[in-house]
């Protein structure tokens, strides 16, 4: 993986043969000769032919291995390989209906009766009825008093719920008129009885509806524990009868609907009145019965006064709620943007921490989100079954920008560093999935994996939720004792140098001094100008030993890695000289390997190889044919 290029481009079979060719025919022929009739293969020496090359620079791990879209350094130096894309998190809970009907309250008994209106007649009067009459004259602007209780149940439903609503608190509604209007109901209809005053009333609304704040009409007062109005005197004006006015702003469900629809109690629907005293008055002089009534009536008025059944529209709901999400998220593609180094068969990784990072925006919806998935590594070569991932439960909060990790370790890696605020959970797993590099990652978030918290929250029916979720797949270039990976790389087109040529051998050798933290295993293919690989030339591999990437400072300050000095030397014998002249070119193929040592350590740009005292020889006899 890190010094085929450098490397290879400083070992030019072509300057050093080349320049061996050009001493041997210097000044040992003049133009009388016809060099077409002359043979001009010769031996270059039965030692074989060595050039010293010298040394490299130092050999950064940033000339090696390139940054692009997907192999990226951080602020620190080291490398990371990252995968993004975003998801949409929708969800909508539908609207349902409310209905609720005018309700005409009468009282429970007649407020005056024959024997009460007897009692006035009688007092004003001083006339005394006996027990048997059964009519009595009433005069003009005569006033009686009575007692007033009566009770009747609102006709109220909410229906239409959908199994997105498990549980309702209550519904905020859009502030709605209600109007208690009083009217004579005696009977006879036509008995000339009539309203002046009633004191201490007390009105008891339905339990499940709330009174806007300072919507209540003068004179009233409401005693918010027991949800009853109430006024102590009342003049009444005929040609008035709303009694009361108000606002009604909110329902109090607290119950989970049963077949799509709340079920409410009588005594939750039941508005009740009373009055200690309800004084009428004579319009006329009369005569009454003795089965003769004066009574009163309350009607409650709700919405629209020309209707007798009124919507109550719903503004928001507060309960709690399980709509359907199911994002879709396209797979994360790997082996399209993989480096070279990591696409060989034989590749394998150990990552010390990968990291799967979301980020999703919250701000503008109003219920968390518990979140999991299933990662399933998908392979191509027919061969590697599927490998999974759980991701464990975890919660993107409501009205806020959300940060989760999920990673290898307890502490994530995150290229732009950990935020302040987020929220994380350990995979041990997770470097399962690119143990060995799949052709992708499918990630799994339908069917219940992405859900509404089980909290009450607040929200609009009817309206679609959408909250974005980017997310970013780290693998840091931090490797435990199971790695493995293989870089192949080529000289230029070499035939045309060493196709005059034959040799016994090739021989290779140098000091590498190794600053990078992995094992360098390092051999050479040869292959002919078809491109396949030719037989009889075998090279034997060497091997370039770790540094410990651990960084050292100097004497005048300045930092830097120890470095492991370790004598490589890359020979072939050919199986026969003059397969030397078929070579086009060397192939290098360098695994690099971290699998005998028991540290993880990290890939830093700045970390370096150095080739120093590079030799090259061609082994034995060595010719070339120059005809």
């Amino acid at each position: 993986m890190i010094m085929a290029n450098p490397f290879i481009k400083r070992i030019l079979f072509s300057g050093a043969l080349c320049a061996g060719a050009a001493l041997m025919l210097t000044s040992c022929l003049d133009d009388s000769y016809d060099l077409n009739k002359v043979d001009l293969t010769m031996g270059l020496g039965s030692d074989g032919l060595a050039v010293t090359l010298g040394n490299t620079e130092n050999i950064l791990l940033n000339d090696i291995l390139d940054t692009d879209e997907s192999v990226k350094l951080d602020t620190k130096n080291r490398y990371y390989l990252v995968e993004e894309g975003n998801t949409n998190i929708n969800m909508k809970v539908d609207g349902f209906s409310t209905n609720i009907t005018d309700t005409k309250l009468n009282m429970d008994a007649a407020v005056l009766s024959f024997n009460n209106v007897k009692e006035s007649v009688e007092a004003s009067s001083g006339v005394k009825f006996g027990d048997n009459v059964t009519s009595i004259p009433v005069s003009k602007n005569l006033a009686s008093s009575g007692r007033a209780n009566g009770q009747q149940a609102l006709d109220f439903e909410v229906t239409g719920m959908k199994t997105d609503v498990t549980f309702l608190e209550y519904l905020a509604i859009e502030d709605t008129d209600v109007k208690l209007m009083l009217y004579t109901a005696n009977t006879p209809a036509n008995l000339p009885f009539g309203v002046i005053s009633m004191n201490n009333v007390e009105i008891k609304l339905p339990s499940i509806l709330r009174v806007k704040e300072g919507s209540l009409a003068s004179g009233w007062t409401l005693d918010n524990s027991t949800n009853t109005l109430k006024c102590s005197a009342l003049n009444y004006d005929k040609a008035k009868p709303a009694i009361c006015a108000l606002q009604v702003n909110k329902v109090v469900l607290k119950r989970a609907p049963k077949d799509g629809k709340v079920v409410f109690t009588n005594d939750e629907l039941t508005v009740k009145m009373s009055a200690q005293k309800v004084t009428f008055g004579a319009t006329q002089d009369f005569t009454m019965g003795k089965n003769d009534v004066a009574s009163v009536r309350l009607d409650i008025v709700i919405g629209n006064p020309n209707t007798s059944k009124s919507n109550l529209t719903v503004v928001e709901a507060t309960g709690r709620f399980n709509p359907e999400i199911n994002p879709s998220i396209n797979p994360i593609n790997i082996s399209n943007s993989l480096p070279d180094f990591l696409q060989d068969d034989e590749v394998a990784l150990d990552v010390a921490n990968p990291t799967l990072r979301f980020k999703s925006d919250f701000t503008n919806i109003p219920v968390g989100v518990k979140f999991s998935g299933v990662l399933t590594s998908v392979f191509n070569d027919g061969v590697t079954a599927k490998r999974s991932v759980t991701l464990p439960e975890k919660s993107f909060e409501n009205n806020k920008q959300n940060v989760l990790y999920y990673a290898q370790t307890a502490t994530p890696y995150d290229p732009e560093g950990l935020p302040e605020v987020y929220d994380k959970a350990v995979v041990p797993t997770l470097n399962t999935l690119v143990s060995k590099l799949p052709e992708k990652i499918d990630v799994d978030l339908a069917n219940g994996k992405v859900k509404v918290k089980d909290q009450l929250y607040t929200i609009k029916l009817n309206q679609e939720y959408a909250a974005d979720a980017a997310y970013s797949v780290f693998v840091p270039f931090e490797f435990n004792n199971g790695l493995s990976i293989v870089y192949n790389d080529s000289t230029n087109s070499i035939n045309s140098d060493v196709e005059k040529y034959a040799a016994e051998g090739i021989r290779i050798s140098a000091v590498a001094q190794n600053a990078i933290p992995l094992d360098l295993n390092i051999n050479i293919e040869a292959h002919g100008v078809d491109g396949r690989v030719i037989n009889g030339i075998v090279f034997t591999p060497a091997k370039v030993n770790a540094g410990s990437g651990k960084s050292v400072v100097d004497a005048n300050g300045a930092s830097s890695f120890e470095v492991k000095e370790t004598p490589i030397v890359l020979e072939a014998t050919l199986s026969d000289p003059n397969l030397l002249k078929k070579v086009d070119r060397l192939i290098f193929k360098v695994r690099a390997d971290n699998k005998e040592t028991t540290e993880s350590h990290e890939l830093v740009s700045t970390q370096f190889l150095r080739m120093a005292n590079i030799k090259l020889r061609l082994k034995g006899a060595v010719t070339a044919d120059f005809n």
